[in-house]
């Protein structure tokens, strides 16, 4: 464990090996929550990190349509030939390329609980922060890895014979 002091303004310098562990640069983002046993997690925003990096977002439909994909989630039609071009020619050129059977993949997972830990939630993140993932995906993963969550409690707890809250 690893301890930090909070300052007259609220803040804390995050431990070395954790800044380490999880690639924190100065300017990265991390995101707090607060779990069920009031315990904080802190994460890497890993969306926010990937725009710090320059990278640019790009998606190819089934009909092999090309978009530049963006955080507010508007998707801006780009010529493939170009795109194509910019990706083996340019050294500097930093992307990420999504394709639409990939979409359907996800998709595909989060309507089966059961495939569920196939799953990174920073996945469904970034797909859904950039407009890949429909409002409706992204609200039916989150349910069904709560409800999974909540079995994993009443799991742990029936094994340890815990029954009280």
């Amino acid at each position: 464990m690893y301890n930090a002091k909070v300052t007259s303004k609220g803040q804390i310098t995050v431990p070395m090996y954790i800044r380490e562990r999880l690639k924190l640069t100065e300017g990265s983002i991390v995101n707090f929550s607060i779990n069920r046993d009031e315990e904080v997690v802190m994460k890497k925003d890993t969306v926010s990190s990937i725009l710090d990096a320059g990278t640019r977002v790009f998606f190819q439909s089934l009909s092999e349509a090309c978009f530049e994909c963006f955080p507010d989630k508007t998707l801006k039609p780009v010529d493939h030939r170009w795109l194509y071009d910019e990706m083996s020619r340019n050294k500097s050129f930093r992307y990420i390329m999504v394709y639409a059977k990939q979409i359907q993949y996800l998709v595909e997972c989060i309507a089966n609980p059961a495939a569920l830990f196939l799953l990174a939630a920073d996945s469904i993140e970034f797909y859904y922060t950039y407009g890949l993932l429909a409002k409706e995906h992204y609200d039916q993963y989150h349910a069904n890895k709560r409800i999974r969550d909540l079995r994993t409690i009443e799991n742990q707890k029936k094994k340890t014979g815990d029954t009280h809250e």
